[in-house]
């Protein structure tokens, strides 16, 4: 039950990330000449602190309350996604209903590692079809309501099945290393699964704006332009390549 328990955890994590968000793809810089300028000495140390404080002083009354209704909702929001799941789980465990997708896996096959990929499919099925109306009043019906996405609800659907699938395909890979882990370690899996994470989250780092991004994403070249060049005479300025 405790292994199951794990199963549950890493799935969570995996497929209720939601559909991620767009992130710029860094792209080389053009051979043309930018004007390359300093920031003049203002004579004061600069306090971003203090300089972000002054701009939202600016934002106010049913603006700032708007502003203010929609990030901390969103953090409720996700705090009870967490408890959903949660609770999914332990309904599963506690019904045996995990204890019947684990039988049935091995009445499919012998294979060890053949019976864990089952699972975790069927699980990610399950917890995405469950997370599904949770999905489609956070990310689409309210962010249409603030003002923030013009998305259509099939393009949004789409976007939906990509991102269960690249979970699901995710957590058979990390899921089979870490079962693979705790049948060769038996009393210090948890330690090797820590690393595995962590290794994990570095290089879903490095990968996703490469090869997950752009597949919920269309990414061109900026126009030329003024503020092309500024952008440009900015990064050169601060040596970013």
């Amino acid at each position: 039950m405790a292994l199951r328990t794990i199963l549950c955890v890493l799935l969570a994590a995996l497929v209720t990330a939601g559909v991620a968000r767009a992130q710029a793809v860094p792209a080389a810089a053009p051979t043309t000449s930018v004007s390359v300028q300093t920031l003049p000495d203002m004579g004061v140390k600069f306090d971003p602190q203090r300089a972000t404080s002054a701009y939202l002083a600016e934002v106010s009354g049913a603006a700032r309350t708007r502003s203010d209704a929609y990030f901390e909702g969103r953090i409720q929001l996700r705090a009870l996604d967490i408890v959903y799941v949660v609770i999914l789980s332990g309904l599963l465990l506690w019904l045996r209903g995990a204890a019947g997708i684990c039988d049935w896996a091995e009445e499919r096959t012998r294979s060890r590692s053949g019976r864990v990929a089952l699972v975790i499919l069927v699980y990610g099925l399950i917890l995405a079809a469950a997370l599904f109306p949770l999905a489609l009043y956070q990310d689409y019906f309210r962010e249409h309501a603030y003002g923030l996405s013009s998305q259509s609800l099939v393009a949004w659907l789409g976007d939906y099945g990509i991102a269960c699938a690249v979970g699901l395909a995710v957590a058979l890979v990390v899921g089979s290393i870490i079962y693979a882990v705790i049948r060769r370690a038996p009393h210090g899996w948890w330690l090797w699964a820590a690393g595995i994470i962590i290794a994990f989250q570095v290089v879903t780092a490095m990968v996703y704006p490469v090869f997950v991004a752009p597949l919920f994403n269309h990414y061109a070249p900026m126009p030329d332009g003024q503020l092309k060049q500024d952008i440009l005479g900015l990064a050169h300025a601060n040596g970013v390549p």
